[in-house]
């Protein structure tokens, strides 16, 4: 895309900082992603050589820096969960039930299930962590 191109062009020119901050802030069709990924981590490890002096990175330096730098969401398909909690109504179901029967039977589970929208396997892990959580 016309996007990707500029993004090539900063790159070529050695404009490293301003390639990180214009992937960063526009985002780019999915067919994209894996070009401007490998632009995006190359920038930084180019950046990383330019303050330390060094020639060239070791695989454990580029680790690092993948890690301390993960991709922005403008670049990334990788949706990421806002949190691990319930919602207040369903945590407040499960609740009133483990009060009731701390191990539930499978039918309780499959109800459950039903009514909240979770999986079994949630609602298991619900029940069984509350058991050893308290």
């Amino acid at each position: 895309s016309e996007n990707a191109a500029a993004a090539q062009s900063l790159y070529r020119q050695g404009e490293y900082e301003e390639l990180i901050s214009y992937i960063s802030s526009n985002f780019f069709p999915t067919s994209d992603h894996e070009l401007l990924q490998t632009l995006y981590y190359n920038s930084l490890y180019e950046l990383h050589k330019i303050s330390t002096g060094k020639k060239r990175l070791e695989p454990t330096q580029k680790y690092r820096l993948r890690k301390s730098h993960p991709l922005p969401s403008t670049i990334s398909s990788v949706k990421f969960r806002s949190n691990n909690h319930f919602d207040d109504n369903v945590k407040s179901l499960l609740l009133a039930v483990f009060k009731k029967e701390r191990t539930p039977s499978p039918e309780t589970i499959q109800t459950l299930s039903e009514s909240t929208g979770l999986t079994e396997r949630q609602i298991r892990n619900f029940f069984k962590n509350k058991r050893s959580r308290g």
